[in-house]
């Protein structure tokens, strides 16, 4: 979900984007989770009374983060949930308006909204949106490095069946996913 979201933002900045995907298809882990999101302020909470209020949300992520996060980010996060989530609905992504889910964890009472499909469903609707917008995905095409010049990273070298080659560009955003699976950083930020 990172990186088609990161895509679809570039595209709808007019960047001419490609998608690398290691994987003969799209989603990962984003398509096979429950597609839970929250939102504050958006259609989808004035449509269901659902959710918290922005302040609500800052608090919460405040505490939760245990001093570990950049409050900054998060706040950012929360201002922007209403605008993302009014896109995704304005672009065709289906909630649930008849049914959420508790957060679970320090946040009982924060309901969570669903997506029609699950991960699979979000996901399978961001990666419409992407390729509406002109996003190219390339499959079985794993970025196996990076272009480096003076510096910087100018680009990544990708192997595909037919062999490697490079894509130099302005910007290289690199969304690998995995945070879970990643004993060090799990050790380091949800320790518990």
């Amino acid at each position: 979900a990172a990186g088609v979201s990161a895509a679809i933002e570039a595209a709808r900045q007019g960047k001419s984007v490609i998608l690398l995907e290691k994987l003969g298809f799209a989603g990962g882990s984003s398509a096979l989770c429950e597609g839970y999101l929250w939102a504050c302020g958006s259609k989808l909470n004035e449509t269901t009374g659902k959710g918290y209020t922005a302040e609500q949300m800052k608090e919460y992520l405040r505490e939760s983060s245990r001093g570990n996060a950049n409050h900054a980010l998060n706040d950012n996060l929360v201002d922007m949930s209403a605008e993302m989530m009014d896109f995704m609905l304005d672009e065709g992504v289906a909630f649930l308006t008849d049914q959420t889910t508790s957060s679970g964890g320090d946040a009982q009472d924060l309901d969570v909204f669903i997506a029609e499909g699950a991960g699979n469903g979000l996901f399978t609707s961001l990666l419409g949106i992407a390729e509406k917008y002109g996003v190219t995905p390339r499959y079985e095409s794993p970025a196996v490095g990076l272009i480096v010049e003076d510096g910087a990273v100018k680009g990544v070298t990708v192997e595909d069946k037919d062999g490697q080659y490079n894509i130099y560009a302005g910007t290289t955003v690199l969304c690998t996913g995995g945070f879970l699976k990643n004993e060090k950083l799990m050790n380091q930020y949800m320790p518990e």
